[in-house]
């Protein structure tokens, strides 16, 4: 990270420790692929006329059988 962003060594021992890496799977993925979409429809950056339902492009299966507790959206599949 130090080299590729051309950050100070100090600064990364500095801010590193507040970074909490895990993996998840929240309803705030699905609001924000509906609210993207609602925008090319809006914006006619796409030729659709109707959005998706994002709830249709996520599938949890793999998460899930990784961390059950990583996934807070309820898509049934």
């Amino acid at each position: 990270m130090i080299d590729k962003l051309d950050l100070d060594p100090d600064f990364m021992d500095w801010i590193w420790p507040d970074y909490i890496f895990k993996l998840g799977l929240n309803q705030s993925l699905i609001l924000n692929i509906q609210s993207q979409a609602t925008w090319a429809l809006e914006t006619q950056i796409s030729d659709y006329k109707l959005a998706s339902n994002a709830k249709d492009l996520v599938d949890t299966r793999a998460l899930k059988q990784v961390d059950p507790k990583a996934v807070n959206v309820n898509i049934v599949h």
